[in-house]
């Protein structure tokens, strides 16, 4: 039987009826109704970070309470409630990219400032005209600007988890392009920075990298949609 398409969006869809906003592809006004009209199947949006949770909690079946935090250009997250994905009519749950990391701070492209987006985007990591790959090349070879860059930007994804597990004390799972390049020191580095910020200290604190997979939220998007029918004929 055909599936029904699920598309998944950068950053909040804003819901009006029948219309849809990615506020991060500047896609305002696309209209969910006339890409139904187009495509004859029902459509769901969906946003990225859940549809990437949704692709870990396939591959990972035992994750029960967790938060996912996504540290790609435009940061987002997700939450994992009891083994399932935590979402609400407005596809806001999870969106920790807009909790106010420093009051009054940088401009963020939602109109605020001082989101996390504006201080954990690996976008703030690269000098003028360096690229990503190049940055964490350039940061293995010991480079002591870079290293300044990357202990402050380490600092600022420390302290957005930190808030995030004040009010959810589940597994942090990170992913999205950055993650890529984060070995398990890293990872252990983060973890530590993390606990230092925790009143309650570190030792139930359980961090690790996501599936960091090509086509992740694509994959999960279409999860949400056939996951049972793959689970009731032994697909998994």
């Amino acid at each position: 039987a055909p599936a029904a398409p699920d598309a998944s969006t950068p950053d909040s869809p804003k819901q009006r009826p029948q219309t849809m906003f990615a506020d991060a592809t500047g896609t305002s006004g696309f209209s969910v109704q006339s890409m139904r009209q187009i495509m004859h199947r029902p459509l769901t949006p969906m946003r990225d970070a859940d549809a990437a949770a949704t692709a870990e909690l396939w591959f990972d079946p035992t994750l029960r309470d967790a938060i996912c935090i996504y540290l790609d250009r435009r940061p987002c997250g997700a939450i994992v409630v009891n083994g399932r994905l935590h979402q609400n009519a407005a596809f806001r749950d999870g969106m920790i990219e807009h909790m106010s990391l420093v009051p009054g701070g940088r401009p963020c492209y939602c109109g605020q400032r001082g989101c996390m987006d504006a201080y954990c985007s690996p976008e703030t990591l690269p000098e003028d005209y360096e690229s990503l790959p190049g940055f964490f090349s350039v940061l293995e070879q010991g480079e002591t600007h870079h290293r300044e860059r990357m202990n402050e930007w380490l600092d600022r994804v420390a302290q957005a988890i930190a808030n995030v597990r004040s009010v959810i004390a589940g597994d942090v799972i990170v992913g999205g392009e950055a993650a890529q390049y984060l070995d398990d020191d890293d990872i252990a580095d983060l973890k530590s920075r993390v606990a230092k910020l925790s009143p309650f200290g570190g030792d139930d604190l359980r961090l690790r990298r996501g599936l960091c997979m090509d086509g992740q939220p694509a994959l999960g998007a279409a999860l949400s949609l056939i996951g049972d029918w793959l689970d009731a004929n032994s697909c998994r």
